[in-house]
């Protein structure tokens, strides 16, 4: 093969491979993707929300939150790990102000209380 030829070759591969990784990350317009801060380490944010669930069984809570400005996250329902007094405190459907440790989308709350 001559060298012009394998170097188109190779170029055509590179760039149907780069294409083929990048398939469907872009995100639709009205969908911008969700960033988060850089940290890859465990962050520390507060929010406030409303509790959907709390389930003793798994040591578990369900919040609707309020957008979190600090990670740039927008409203969602996320599901944080909490101590039996932090479950006991709270019921389905109550406001809450909370803070929480999180490490990617990993949260563990490090307070809850009724919002005021």
């Amino acid at each position: 093969m001559k060298p012009q030829m394998t170097l188109l070759v190779a170029a055509l591969l590179t760039a149907a491979s780069l294409q083929q990784s990048h398939a469907g990350s872009a995100s639709p317009p009205n969908n911008p993707p969700m960033q988060m801060k850089a940290d890859a380490g465990a962050t520390k944010a507060s929010a406030t929300g409303i509790v959907k669930t709390v389930d003793v069984a798994t040591g578990t809570m369900t919040i609707s939150e309020d957008p979190v400005p600090s990670l740039n996250w927008p409203a969602m329902i996320m599901t944080f790990k909490a101590t039996p007094a932090q479950l006991a405190s709270v019921h389905a459907g109550q406001k809450v102000a909370f803070s929480f440790v999180s490490k990617g989308m990993d949260g563990t709350l490090t307070r809850i209380e009724p919002a005021k």
